[in-house]
């Protein structure tokens, strides 16, 4: 069975003052209109100071091997602190639990500092392969240079080519040299 309409139920008259009185009102939403925010042409009070590029890279070059140093620093302790704990000697139950636990926690943050190091090795290597612009310029400009040399070349050989179609064809056959030496006698012939 079919459920009636909500508007199944409304006397049909009702229904169509109420479709011609929407399309004679204007769309609303409740949408934000958009507009600029007052402050976004006010200055920041925030003010970064002013490197050169030099300078920036040098400060960006040294937070990357510090990061590298604090992680290695933090491995190598690990490394001794292991060594250290895993000393032989007449343990109880106590001493031995203990230095399992030890042992687990350094090697928890020895496991870290290695992801830690393998992440900034991965982003130094984005940032090698992304950032060496040097590189990309240098082979850019070797690709440069040798389409260079090979247009040149090509315009050389069509200049050679045509040069070639230019001139007129001159025969070097035996039949082309035996029917110029009969014109040439006919020539001195003609002239006796």
């Amino acid at each position: 069975m079919s459920q009636p309409s909500s508007q199944g139920s409304r006397p049909a008259t009702q229904t169509q003052s109420q479709n011609s009185s929407s399309s004679s009102q204007p769309f609303q939403t409740d949408a934000r209109f958009r507009a600029a925010l007052p402050t976004a042409s006010l200055k920041s009070s925030v003010t970064v100071p002013q490197v050169d590029s030099e300078t920036f890279l040098q400060n960006h070059e040294e937070e990357w091997n510090r990061l590298v140093d604090v992680e290695i620093e933090a491995l190598a302790e690990g490394m001794a602190d292991l060594v250290g704990i895993a000393s032989i000697e007449n343990k109880d139950r106590f001493q031995v639990a203990q230095e399992a636990f030890q042992a687990e926690c350094r090697a928890e943050s020895m496991a870290i500092a290695a992801n830690s190091l393998l992440s900034i090795t991965h982003s130094l290597k984005l940032m090698f392969l992304l950032g060496d612009e040097h590189y990309i310029t240098q082979r850019r400009e070797e690709r440069l240079r040798s389409a260079v040399a090979d247009i040149a070349a090509a315009k050389g050989r069509f200049e050679k080519a045509w040069d070639v179609l230019r001139e007129p064809r001159v025969y070097h056959s035996k039949e082309f040299a035996q029917a110029e030496q009969a014109r040439e006698r006919q020539e001195l012939t003609n002239r006796e």
